[in-house]
């Protein structure tokens, strides 16, 4: 299976009408919407570059560890009105 197979197989997540999405969750890629908490990485290395890791939750975040090899790893939330 080639890497763009792979993607093909994820299910496109439909919004209701008028909601409007601006992060994408770097775990389970589900959109997170404007206005809701969100948890950040706060390793330097996550958030330098265009990538930006964001997560739509504690879980998803810590399924980002392991690979991400970090020695000293830790979330911040934000987010939210």
């Amino acid at each position: 299976m080639n890497r763009l197979s792979k993607r093909a197989a994820v299910r496109p997540v439909v919004l209701p009408r008028g909601v409007a999405v601006s992060l994408v969750c770097a775990t389970c890629r589900k959109p997170i919407p404007v206005g809701v908490r969100y948890v950040r990485c706060t390793v330097a290395s996550c958030n330098t570059g265009r990538q930006k890791l964001v997560f739509c939750n504690a879980k998803c975040w810590q399924a980002h560890v392991p690979t991400a090899r970090h020695r000293k790893a830790a979330f911040v939330e934000e987010g939210g009105e």
